[in-house]
Order: C-alpha cells, then structure tokens, then sequence
C-alpha cells in the first residue's frame, strides 16, 4: 500500500459509518465498472448468499434483529 493510500485510509476510518459503507460501495463499483466479468461474478455470490442466508433464516439456524436495535448498538459501538 502506498504512503498515499494509507493516508486516504486513515482519514476514511474517521468516517461515519454510512459514509463508509458509501465511500466501499463508490469504490467497489469504479473497480467493477471496468469488469463486467468481475461484476457478474459478484451478482452471483451476492444473489447466493442472500438465497443461503433467507433458507437458514426460514430454518431457525439464524435469529433476525429489528434494524433499529442493530442500527442503535453500532452507533453506540462506533461512536466519537
């Protein structure tokens, strides 16, 4: 990793939260923009997991949680 790229990474840790997943989501998709191979091949496993993680939800294997509650307790966990 570049001085430069460590720098940028450092000023993004310092970010809120859904800035984060925003500024992940920016970058994953100018990478996949360039490959739309590689894009498939996300579309895919993301289409899969969702299938693999419904199925284990519908199964009891996994418990479901409010959004509010999640969203509060990472707030809390991630706060200044």
């Amino acid at each position: 990793m570049t001085r430069e790229t460590q720098a940028i990474f450092k000023k993004a840790l310092k970010l809120p939260l859904e800035s984060k997943a925003d500024l992940v989501e920016l970058l994953l998709n100018s990478i996949l923009e360039d490959d739309q191979s590689a894009q498939q091949e996300v579309d895919t496993a993301w289409a899969k997991e969702a299938r693999d993680r419904f199925e284990a939800f519908l199964q009891g294997k996994v418990h479901a949680y409010p959004m509010d509650e999640v969203m509060g307790t990472l707030r809390k966990r991630h706060a200044p």
